[in-house]
């Protein structure tokens, strides 16, 4: 389990909780990985899905409005 404080939207600081586990695929894939190489994967997999879901490159704006993690 991990807390960390994340800035949202609109600026307000707010903490949060999260836990790593073998039911989260995504870190089971990477969680050996040198960190070079889950940033590849990570970008990899992330521009795959852009390509398979064409609507969502549309939502790069919303995204960039997302919550920044500190």
């Amino acid at each position: 389990m991990r807390r960390y404080k994340f800035q949202t939207a609109v600026g307000a600081y707010e903490d949060t909780t999260v836990t790593l586990s073998d039911a989260d695929t995504v870190y089971t894939q990477v969680r050996h990985m040198h960190m070079r190489e889950a940033i590849d994967k990570l970008i990899g997999d992330f521009n795959d899905f852009l390509k398979e879901h064409a609507g969502f490159k549309g939502c790069e704006e919303r995204l960039r409005s997302l919550a920044r993690f500190n």
